[in-house]
């Protein structure tokens, strides 16, 4: 427990660790002078990592969070912004509830049983490049928010994922062009923030099932945007979206209303429901 006010300076030598078993709450400020090379090891088979406090990220220092050891199981308990780096390891868990966590970069493991992330109904926002370069398929999307956030490029891929709410934004002075080289699934609602970019790159499909919401900038490819909803589904913004090709296959007796006007530069393909 790190008390508000106080801070935790970690001065390991090269490639040391502080190993945790339990909860970790961090109400002050952590600091850890290694830098990238030293991590703060999460090792409890349940805890809880929480606190009001803040995390020196702007030089790696103090926001490399690493689940580790097989098994170990951890729970946001608040908010948590700005960490370095979420890197949840082989049979490792991670649960959002209903926080947020803010981190400049986020890790799955790659081997099997891979990294376990709960997206419950939280929010994972991150906020610099390289994001993921692939997603694992236990990645659990629940009900939460992934938010895209930085002044340069991220990108996804090669592998398919399934999001809830997927939100790309931006904070600075550039674009956060969004670059997907794989099938993207939107469970609920795909916004584009006014600042934001979405780049789909290529021939890739983004099925999305809950609206379309662009205030910013969608640049088209050769990609399709598919409807596939189950219930009402609109398109919608303060920005005029041009598709390059559209695909309607919504299944509810109201289909796809248009909420602001749209343009198709390809092929526009009404295979179930209604475009309105």
């Amino acid at each position: 427990l790190i008390m508000a006010g106080d801070t935790l300076t970690v001065d390991l030598a090269f490639t040391e660790s502080l190993s945790v078993f339990g909860d970790f709450t961090n109400n002050g400020h952590y600091d850890d002078i290694a830098a990238a090379t030293s991590f703060l090891l999460l090792r409890g088979a349940t805890g809880t990592l929480s606190g009001t406090g803040t995390w020196e990220a702007s030089t790696n220092n103090g926001g490399w969070v690493d689940l580790f050891d097989g098994g170990a199981n951890y729970t946001l308990g608040s908010n948590i912004g700005t960490i370095y780096l979420l890197n949840v390891r082989e049979g490792c868990t991670f649960n959002f509830s209903t926080f947020t966590l803010t981190t400049q970069n986020f890790t799955q493991s790659t081997t099997s049983p891979y990294g376990n992330i709960n997206m419950n109904s939280g929010t994972l926002k991150i906020t610099e490049d390289p994001t993921p370069d692939y997603w694992d398929p236990t990645f659990n999307e629940g009900t939460g928010t992934v938010i895209y956030s930085a002044n340069n490029n991220q990108s996804m891929g090669p592998e398919g994922i399934t999001f809830y709410n997927f939100k790309v934004e931006n904070t600075g002075t550039a674009v956060a062009d969004v670059f997907s080289t794989f099938t993207l699934t939107v469970k609920n609602n795909l916004t584009i923030a006014a600042d934001g970019e979405f780049n789909p790159n290529g021939t890739q499909i983004v099925n999305v099932e809950g609206n379309w919401i662009n205030n910013g900038t969608y640049t088209l490819t050769t990609d399709t945007i598919k409807f596939t909803g189950t219930a009402a589904q609109s398109i919608e913004g303060t920005s005029v979206t041009t598709f390059q090709n559209l695909r309607i296959v919504n299944t509810s007796s109201t289909g796809v209303t248009l909420n602001q006007d749209a343009n198709v530069a390809g092929a526009l393909t009404l295979s179930d429901g209604n475009l309105i």
